[in-house]
């Protein structure tokens, strides 16, 4: 890595630290609950004191087993699969606000990027071990995450994994529509930032059964040297060339419709489908372009919008 990047890097990592201490981060399950009303200028109606409140309930870890099987994986932007069934677990724990969670990719049928006949080295694609921490202040919930990103080499090379370093921000609202900013870097590899804004709402019909609905839109900005760029942080044209400026534009919009089942208390089966599409004439290029397609295919011929679907299930204890 460059001095130009190591300082980068360093940079972030201390902006980060002092987002913590300015904004006085705590954790979002230690919120404290409402005081009980205070009786020194209220004089009782009964001689007998009162009763001492309740102590409050100690806090305890909680932790999330997630099972999702999708018809491919599709990542801002980008479908990383092609003709294949992914199986993405993940294991979550959170404490206090802390949270780490690790995630994996199990390509049934793995094939790397535009390389005809050429398998991944391995079934298991990627791994990613993600450290968030976040807060609730009235209707606004912030969060900061750092997440290392470790992909499998191709079949020739198993050692070239292109490991990632990413840094995220979190914003919201509590509010209708629950709006949320996200805003990653991506750093060493890919230094690229990418903005999502989103909005969900969830109708639930009783108990068991809920509905929710999101949409979501991005927008990708480059942060490389023209001469280190590649087709991930370049544009490409209508030709599907890259070309020798940065991406920055408009990228993908989701729309996407979930409904969560609650089997039992802790046990929820959730079947989802969604709708990927570019945001503009330069998403659609990039979106081709970038996506595990047949090397054979014509650019024109290539799919630029993607219909994602499958079912997760998820066990908290």
């Amino acid at each position: 890595m460059t001095d130009h990047f190591k300082r980068k890097k360093c940079a972030w990592i201390v902006s980060i630290a002092c987002l913590f201490m300015v904004t006085g981060f705590v954790p979002v399950q230690a919120q404290e609950k409402p005081m009980a009303a205070t009786q020194a200028d209220v004089k009782p109606a009964v001689s007998a004191p009162a009763p001492a409140p309740a102590p409050a309930e100690e806090e305890k870890p909680t932790a999330d087993l997630t099972v999702s099987a999708l018809n491919m994986y599709y990542n801002q932007g980008t479908v990383l699969t092609r003709n294949s069934l992914v199986i993405q677990p993940s294991i979550a724990v959170g404490y206090k606000g802390f949270s780490a969670t690790l995630w994996g990719n199990l390509d049934t049928n793995p094939y790397p990027l535009n390389s005809p006949g050429m398998k991944s080295a391995s079934h298991w694609t990627e791994t990613d071990a993600t450290l968030a921490y976040s807060k609730t202040v009235g209707i606004v919930n912030m969060g900061v995450s750092y997440a290392y990103t470790g992909n499998a080499g191709d079949a020739n090379n198993a050692s070239v994994s292109h490991d990632q370093h990413d840094l995220g921000v979190k914003l919201g609202l509590n509010t209708l529509l629950n709006p949320t900013l996200n805003i990653f870097y991506m750093i060493d590899n890919s230094q690229r930032w990418y903005f999502m804004f989103g909005i969900s709402h969830t109708f639930e019909f009783n108990k068991m059964l809920s509905l929710k609905l999101a949409a979501s839109a991005a927008y990708l900005a480059s942060d490389v040297n023209p001469e280190e760029m590649e087709g991930t942080r370049n544009k490409i044209d209508g030709q599907g060339n890259v070309s020798a400026q940065k991406y920055n534009a408009f990228l993908d919009g989701v729309a996407s419709v979930a409904m969560p089942v609650k089997v039992t208390k802790d046990i929820t089966v959730t079947p989802s489908v969604a709708f990927a599409f570019p945001l503009c004439t330069d998403a659609e290029n990039y979106m081709k372009y970038n996506s595990h397609t047949d090397a054979s295919m014509s650019f024109s011929d290539k799919p630029g919008t993607f219909i994602i679907y499958g079912v997760t299930a998820s066990f908290c204890f």
